[in-house]
């Protein structure tokens, strides 16, 4: 995966603005071998409202193979409660059924032996369906050297209701839907 962004403020308006590309390329093995390549390009606009902050933006999926493109439109709020950092974002589909995903993540930095280690959760529901997706749960460390961070991460992933049900009956989901263990370690260069 990689990933080049602009965060800048906008002269006239004041809104924070956020541009990002991002390439990701994976390899599975689960009863036969898949491999993927797919290039998401998003803008997003957000605005301090006072009792949150309010986000609109854009996402284009770029597959890189037969399977047609897709885009969103994201809009939420986000904001510190209680000393977690919440936000609830829907997305919905503007192209082929228009159907929406939201997703409330919850966040929070905590001290360790002097380190910082940053935990996140994040639940996944499709709002058509009216089922839970995934719950998400991860935990990262930030290591500063000059102008750039390394992060080493890892996460789980559990599947439920509708990628449960997408497994039992064999639907058309494209790679595994089964709970899943990711880590890696993630850098970035702040220009």
């Amino acid at each position: 995966s990689a990933e080049v962004g602009v965060d800048t403020v906008c002269p006239l308006t004041g809104l924070d603005l956020d541009f990002n590309a991002q390439y990701n390329s994976f390899h599975q093995v689960a009863g036969g071998t898949a491999a993927a390549d797919r290039l998401i390009l998003s803008a997003f606009a957000s605005k301090d409202l006072g009792f949150a902050k309010a986000h609109l933006g854009y996402l284009h999926y770029n597959p890189f193979n037969k399977a047609d493109d897709s885009q969103e439109i994201a809009f939420g709020l986000s904001r510190e409660l209680y000393g977690i950092n919440t936000s609830l974002t829907y997305f919905w589909d503007i192209e082929g059924d228009n159907q929406g995903y939201a997703e409330l993540a919850l966040g929070k930095s905590y001290d360790v032996f002097g380190k910082t280690i940053d935990l996140n959760a994040a639940v996944g529901y499709l709002v058509e369906e009216g089922e839970l997706s995934h719950v998400t749960l991860s935990a990262s460390h930030d290591i500063a050297f000059g102008n750039a961070t390394l992060t080493p991460y890892i996460a789980h992933v559990w599947e439920l209701d509708d990628l449960e049900q997408s497994i039992a009956t064999g639907s058309a989901v494209v790679g595994s839907q089964e709970n899943e263990l990711i880590g890696g370690v993630r850098l970035s260069v702040e220009f």
